[in-house]
């Protein structure tokens, strides 16, 4: 989930995290994750606007994966890996909040 150049501190922090939810846990977010259905489609017809920021560094993701069926909806890259929330999360907030401005006209 990290990139190679990803600080330690912030590695050793999602270790952490991670060592504190159950086998039960971990063992059904995999399946979750494995299992779950394609929403490629709903994704690319539906009418509600939609925000997908993909981190460059994702060393198990490409853009074009990231951005699949999101062609009419905003697509934003950030210089990190796939946990740009723990990486950069002042970016992330302040990407997130401008598309929500923008999008709902300050009414959010």
């Amino acid at each position: 989930m990290f990139a190679k150049d990803s600080a330690e501190a912030l590695i050793e922090r999602a270790k952490q995290i991670g060592y504190k939810m159950s086998k039960e846990g971990i063992i059904s977010a995999q399946l979750a994750i494995r299992d779950r259905a394609d929403e490629t489609d709903t994704v690319r017809h539906t009418g509600l606007p939609g925000l997908f920021l993909y981190g460059e560094k994702d060393p198990n993701m490409d853009e074009a994966r990231a951005f699949l069926g999101a062609e009419r909806h905003t697509c934003r890259k950030l210089p990190v890996s796939h946990m740009g929330m723990m990486e950069a999360p002042e970016e992330e907030a302040r990407l997130i909040n401008a598309w929500l401005k923008e999008e709902f006209h300050g009414t959010v």
